[in-house]
């Protein structure tokens, strides 16, 4: 997603991705921290966990009772970058 939006934004890059490793050895030294400062860790061990499950949302109910389908990314994505220039946020 970061690099698609990257192509269509101009000066916009993609962030590196952090190896699983360093996330989970950010995510323990940041639960210390915050024990210490009562601050929140960068990466809460749950936020961590929950990425790296690969969830995948089931909107069938939303679909069944409401009638909703999903707006396809490559449709979704110029859509929101237009409302997000209106916006003055990019």
């Amino acid at each position: 997603m970061a690099q698609a939006v990257a192509r269509e934004v101009a000066g916009a890059k993609a962030p590196r991705v952090m190896p699983g490793a360093v996330a989970h050895a950010v995510s323990m030294a940041g639960a210390a921290m915050a024990r210490l400062t009562g601050k929140p860790p960068l990466i809460p061990r749950g936020g961590l966990y929950f990425v790296e499950s690969h969830a995948v949302p089931d909107a069938s109910r939303a679909r069944a009772e409401l009638g909703w389908a999903a707006t396809p990314f490559e449709t979704g994505l110029p859509l929101a970058l237009a409302h997000f220039r209106v916006q003055g946020w990019i």
